[in-house]
């Protein structure tokens, strides 16, 4: 009697875990997606459709197209001394260093630092495209030496 009561609640316990599993698997995914019914099984567009519809795509495409003049480092431009770095790049970042600290500015340590400078909102997102910009290969490899 005592093991048929066991098998009973192994039984029992597997088949509460097979709904639960079933009920993530293929529940509701929150009050917003209630009306979409078979939205998760929707096939993904096509490459190039969907590159035709994301603004970033759109503006990283005006940015490389051939413009028939040297661009990127090929280019020549001349550069305004106040913008130039000075042989020693220890001198230039010896005055960033000393303007972040005459100013106070905070620098975040780790995420919670981070998230308290973004709370307080010192520290803003910026969208990648806007109305007179692009981010165009921002955050690529820092640590490649010119």
């Amino acid at each position: 009697m005592k093991e048929k009561r066991t098998r009973l609640e192994i039984l029992l316990a597997l088949s509460v875990m097979a709904f639960a599993a079933a009920l993530l698997l293929f529940g509701s995914r929150g009050p917003a997606r209630r009306g979409a019914v078979g939205s998760a099984f929707v096939p993904a567009p096509t490459s190039a459709a969907a590159a035709e519809f994301s603004p970033w795509k759109l503006a990283s495409r005006m940015v490389t197209e051939e413009r028939g003049e040297p661009t990127g480092r090929q280019a020549k431009v001349e550069v305004p001394g106040q913008l130039r770095h000075y042989s020693d790049t220890r001198r230039f970042l010896a005055i960033q260093v000393a303007e972040w600290k005459e100013h106070g500015v905070a620098t975040p340590h780790d995420y919670a630092d981070l998230a308290a400078l973004i709370r307080a909102g010192e520290l803003v997102e910026v969208p990648t495209v806007g109305d007179s910009y692009v981010l165009f290969g921002v955050g690529g490899s820092a640590d490649k030496q010119l």
